[in-house]
């Protein structure tokens, strides 16, 4: 009885140590993050993978971006004031791969310009924390 209870306890532990990892990534679907963002009063702009393809087609190669989605939100004080503005950007990529492809060209230095910048399946973001978690 008490192996089962262990087991059962460490089995939720895992899941919900998977779920509370999970929520801390903007939405895998572009259409999704937008909606999501502009529900939490983020204005969002979504650009299809069209543009970085007709650049790349211009420059002679092909391009790995799938679409782009891109927030800003200002939070104001008592008065009015803006205080801070909280943004976000997330690169889909075609495939994880050429996402990670793209990772690799991000130095130490770059990642810690941001509150969050990091790589996830197919996806690059960066910004503030509480716009990515608007966006998941």
């Amino acid at each position: 009885m008490k192996k089962n209870v262990r087991m059962l306890a460490v089995a939720l532990s895992v899941i919900f140590l998977a779920l509370a990892l999970v929520a801390c990534a903007p939405q895998s679907d572009p259409d999704k993050a937008k909606a999501a963002l502009e529900k939490n009063g983020y204005t969002a702009i979504k650009t299809n993978g069209y543009v970085s393809g007709v650049v790349s087609a211009i420059f002679g190669g092909e391009s790995t971006i799938d679409a782009t989605v891109t927030a800003t939100k200002d939070i104001q004080d008592a008065d009015g004031n803006t205080t801070k503005t909280e943004s976000i950007t997330i690169i889909y990529y075609k495939t994880s791969d050429a996402a990670k492809e793209a990772w690799k060209s991000w130095s130490k230095a770059d990642q810690e310009k941001y509150e969050v910048a990091k790589c996830s399946g197919k996806m690059i973001y960066w910004g503030t924390k509480a716009a990515v978690k608007a966006a998941s």
